[in-house]
Formats: structure tokens, C-alpha cells, sequence
């Protein structure tokens, strides 16, 4: 078996890697450290309730499937996006930190890298249970690394944003269920295309495009008031 500490530097370093360049996208009063890293704790919390829950609806409804259904894929993808939100969302909206628009991206970020780095750590587990190589582990470290673990950081990214527009809005309903029907969206089409295909050549386009809009909805938001 690969070396554990080595498995888990691999599977630390993707969510680490993104959330550095994602912090340089913070706002004029960037969050304290300490509450920055409770939010990566909550993602990574949500992570394990999405996966149980995911686990119940698998065995009751899709235990007799042998491929993933289109259903299955926009199920799971929705669990994942609701469930990070719903969490994260009530950890967050209430501390006295969370006084600005932009605020909504920076926490949806940060919970969803720690929501995939859960994820990396068990899949790169299991990987090294079957593998005595460490480069085959690391193979797939690189790979969730320019694929789910920057996922879910856009996804995450594209709902904070129309939850921010929520908020400047007097919290109006419309702006936050766009938010989560684009994220679900592009999760959806994400895993489609992944399962379908089995390249990422085919999902660095839809990656390269989301993350365009991301970073120009961080820009939007530093620079305008509430």
C-alpha cells in the first residue's frame, strides 16, 4: 500500500492549490483565518452527510442499475450542490464577519474545496488500497486537480454569486434559485460528460469558460457596494 502520509499531501494539495488562488480574489476586508478554515471544516463536513444521504438514495432507488442513468447523474449532482449550500449557508449567514456581497462567493468557495477535498481523500484511499504505486495515485490527485476539485469550486462560486445578488436584493428568492439551477447545471454536464467520454478533454472547455465567469463575478462584486 502507498505510504498514507503520502496519499493524504495528495489529497490535501488540490483544495489547498485552489483555495491560494482563489484567496488573492478576496475582497478589501479579507476574513479571518481562523473562520476561513471552519468553513473548509464545515465543506468537508457537509461532504460526509451528502455522502450518506447519496448512499441511502442509491441503494433504495438505483441498486438494480448497472450504468449511471442520466436521472441518477442530475440527482446526485443536485444533492451535492443543495447540500453544500444548505450547510455551508447556515454555518456562515449569520457571523458578524459575513457583512459584504462578495462574502457569499469567498464562503461557498472555501466550503466547497474542503467538500472535495473529503472527496479527494477518499478516492485517492481507495486508489492506494488496490495500488502499490504511489504514481497512479498520483495520477488521479492530478486529475481531480484541474477536474472535480475545481468543479466544485465554480459551482459553489456561480451559486454564492446569485446568492450575493439575493442578498443586495432584499434577499429576493429569484437570484437564488438561478444560482442553484447553474450550479446543478454544470455538475450535471460536468459528470455527463465525464462518464460519457472518460476524458477530460471534453470538460476543460465547459471548466475554462465557467471559470472566466467566476472570476469576473469576483471582480463585480469587490468593486461594487451593496
Amino acid at each position: 500500500m502507498v505510504f498514507p502520509i503520502s496519499v493524504l499531501v495528495l489529497s490535501l494539495l488540490p483544495g489547498f492549490v485552489w483555495l491560494t488562488f482563489f484567496w488573492e480574489e478576496e475582497d478589501a476586508h479579507p476574513e479571518p483565518r481562523n473562520l476561513i478554515a471552519l468553513v473548509f471544516i464545515s465543506g468537508m463536513i457537509s461532504a460526509i452527510i451528502v455522502a450518506l444521504v447519496g448512499k441511502a438514495i442509491t441503494e433504495y432507488y438505483f441498486a438494480t442499475i448497472a450504468e449511471p442513468s442520466f436521472l441518477y447523474i442530475l440527482i446526485t449532482a443536485s444533492l451535492e450542490e443543495i447540500g453544500k449550500f444548505l450547510f455551508i449557508a447556515l454555518f456562515v449567514s449569520r457571523l458578524r464577519a459575513f457583512d459584504e456581497p462578495v462574502d457569499a462567493m469567498v464562503y461557498m468557495v472555501v466550503g466547497a474545496l474542503g467538500f472535495a477535498t473529503l472527496e479527494n481523500i477518499a478516492y485517492l484511499s481507495k486508489e492506494a488500497e488496490v495500488s502499490n504505486m504511489l504514481g497512479n495515485v498520483a495520477q488521479i490527485a492530478s486529475l481531480r486537480f484541474v477536474g472535480s476539485t475545481l468543479l466544485h469550486a465554480l459551482c459553489s462560486g456561480t451559486l454564492g454569486y446569485f446568492w450575493a445578488l439575493s442578498i443586495r436584493h432584499f434577499r429576493h428568492p429569484s437570484y437564488l434559485i438561478l444560482g442553484v439551477t447553474l450550479a446543478i447545471t454544470l455538475h450535471t454536464y460536468f459528470n455527463y460528460l465525464i462518464i460519457t467520454y472518460g476524458s477530460m478533454f471534453f470538460v476543460l472547455p465547459l471548466l475554462l469558460v465557467s471559470g472566466f465567469f467566476v472570476l469576473s463575478d469576483f471582480e463585480e462584486l469587490r468593486w461594487r457596494s451593496v
